[in-house]
Parts: C-alpha cells; structure tokens; sequence
C-alpha cells in the first residue's frame, strides 16, 4: 500500500486560505467573486490545496485531491477578512487550509499592476531646478524679522539675518545655499517687510 505523503505546509510553499482568499478578492473587487473563482480553481486542480487537522490534542496533515472541492464548498463571509469552507458530513476537530504558494503567485500576484494611463506626463516647468527649499528659507528670514513682542521688527544687519538662516538651516540638516544667494534672498524679503510697515 503506498504511503501517502505528508505536506510540511511550510509558510514559503503554502498559503493560508484567507491570505489566498484576500488576494483573490483584491484583484476580482468582489468578495463573492473571489470566493467563486477560488473555488473554480480548486475543482480544476490548478490550486493545489492541503489541510491541518488537529483533532483531540493530535494532529494530521494531507494533500487534497480536486475532487475534494466537489464535496466542500466555499462560503463567503459577509463579515471579517476571510471566508469559510462548508464541509459534506460530520466535522471533528479544527481544519486549517492551504494552498499552494508558487500557484497562488502565478494566478494571483501579490503585486496588483496600477491601472498605465495613455496620456501624456505634465510638462516638466522649464528652467533650472531648485536645489534648496526656497519657502522654508524664506519663513526663517522673516522669522528673523519678529521681535519677541511679535510686532515686525527688521533688524538693519542684514548679514547677520543671513548667518542665522545659514546656521539653522545646518542645525535642520538642510543644505543652505551659498551666502551671496542667501544674501540676495534677505535683501529682497526685508525690502518687501520695510516697504509694509
């Protein structure tokens, strides 16, 4: 009499049911599509499957032949992340079912493609590319330009405005740009501050 052969059910070649069941379910979009097409794939044997039993502290382990799927079937849960499998018969013990891994990937991948889009790309703006965040550089400027009653207060040294964005934009682990750019970058924002006060 052949022997049959015990399946390790190791994580790496099998899948839990319900971890097949959702990615199924994420490429149909309908939870009873998804039970339906597992299924379909079951019967056909093209998704190999295996059970655990643990049964009175014991526990047993097989393949299942597609035939098997003739007799059970699967039952969409409405509820929760996965779905239940309907057995013929009296039922002991817990049943765990698997599938077959490197089926499961083939059919259903765990990498879903995103949808190509046909048009073109937005035009890339023309012009050299800031190589420094402008913004964040300007609020320290004018950050500078509060004093501690948080009136407008435009301090007449420009040079140490810039010296203070430069250190704390360093402290910020941001690059600073080179101190005539930073400079021009004072002189303009204070101007624009004088001017409104």
């Amino acid at each position: 009499m052949p022997t049959v052969r015990r399946p390790d059910l190791d994580s790496a070649k099998w899948a839990l049911f319900n971890e097949a069941f959702a990615r199924v379910a994420a490429r149909s979009g309908s939870r009873s599509l998804a039970a339906h097409d597992l299924e379909q794939k079951l019967i056909s044997g093209a998704l190999p499957s295996a059970v655990r039993i643990l049964r009175n502290g014991e526990e047993e382990r097989k393949l299942l032949p597609r035939t098997f799927w003739h007799k059970g079937m699967l039952l969409d849960r409405t509820m929760g992340p996965g779905v239940q499998v309907r057995l013929a018969g009296p039922v002991t013990g817990s049943w765990y079912f698997f599938v077959r891994r490197a089926a499961l990937d083939q059919f259903y991948p765990e990498s879903i493609p995103t949808h190509v889009s046909h048009e073109k790309p937005p035009r890339r703006r023309t012009g050299p590319i800031n190589k420094h965040d402008w913004h964040t550089i300007d609020g320290e400027i004018a950050r500078r330009c509060i004093d501690k009653s948080g009136r407008l207060n435009v301090p007449d040294n420009e040079n140490k405005i810039a010296e203070a964005v430069a250190s704390q934009l360093a402290c910020d682990g941001l690059d600073a740009p080179e101190m005539s750019h930073l400079r021009e970058a004072v002189r303009r924002v204070c101007a624009v501050l004088r001017r409104d006060r």
